[in-house]
């Protein structure tokens, strides 16, 4: 997975990443998202096409949200405590690759 910054130079990550991480099914977790996204205080999120490898080996374009830490750490805890840590282990793998370059 590439990392994508967004134009404060934040880190942020895909829903689909994190669904694929924490082996939930990403349909469902995009509504969980719209719902939170009612909130003000998860903050603005931004859908985006994100092109895959499917199983099958087919490239197929899905529709994402683009998440900075803060929303991905809430997403991820509301969607799995139990793999919470997958998704903050990969959030500060994007950062250590981003302080890298």
């Amino acid at each position: 997975m590439e990392l994508i910054n967004s134009n404060n130079g934040e880190v942020v990550i895909t829903l689909k990443e994190i669904t694929d991480l924490i082996k939930v099914q990403h349909s469902k977790a995009m509504k969980k998202v719209a719902k939170l996204a009612e909130e003000p205080s998860f903050g603005w999120v931004a859908k985006m096409d994100f092109q895959y490898t499917s199983g099958k080996g087919r490239v197929e374009t899905i529709q994402t949200y683009s998440l900075n830490k803060k929303q991905a750490i809430a997403v991820g805890a509301k969607l799995n405590n139990k793999l919470l840590m997958k998704v903050i282990d990969r959030l500060e793998e994007l950062e250590k690759a981003k302080g890298q370059k």
